[in-house]
């Protein structure tokens, strides 16, 4: 399984440059959140140059994290996301009455599009408060894990040093 090494070995190296970068786990996954929400909003193509944008405008936000949103929300993730976005929007749009046009083109592309953005933004706040908390305890959960590596080392260190003779 090449790929998932490969994308496991991405990932890691994503995580590195965040940490390296010494930002807040809140820092980070808002970060992280911000660039999901803009990831998962159907754009096409808009979104990272949004996510550029934004990353620029607001210098305290990690930049890592937000660009590596778009890494995780590629259109793999994101297109059965579309389909569930329509879906949500006709559930909740089902027995409503819908505004007449006089031409039939405008009826169309308000019932789809009132239905589809509406099921979008439902969706995309509920993976946005997921990825900010999941993002959070990830990152104080591989900082704990770091300190604990670094206290090891130093105890190993310690314990074989060799004490000078006076």
């Amino acid at each position: 399984m090449p790929f998932v090494n490969e994308i496991w070995n991405k990932s890691r190296r994503y995580l590195k440059l965040v940490v390296l970068q010494r930002s807040t786990p809140d820092n980070i996954a808002l970060s992280f959140a911000i660039g999901t929400f803009i990831a998962i909003i159907p754009m096409f193509g808009a979104g990272i140059l949004l996510g550029l944008a934004i990353a620029f405008m607001f210098r305290k936000l990690n930049k890592i994290a937000l660009m590596s949103a778009f890494v995780v929300w590629n259109p793999l993730f994101t297109v059965p996301l579309i389909a569930l976005s329509g879906n949500i929007g006709n559930l909740l749009f089902d027995g409503m009455e819908v505004v007449k046009y006089e031409l039939e083109f405008f009826n169309n592309f308000f019932t789809f599009t009132r239905r589809f953005l509406v099921g979008n933004l439902i969706i995309d706040a509920i993976f946005t408060l997921i990825s900010y908390f999941a993002i959070k305890h990830l990152f104080i959960w591989y900082q704990k894990r770091r300190e604990m590596r670094k206290l090891k080392a130093a105890c190993k260190k310690e314990a074989f040093a060799v004490v000078p003779k006076e």
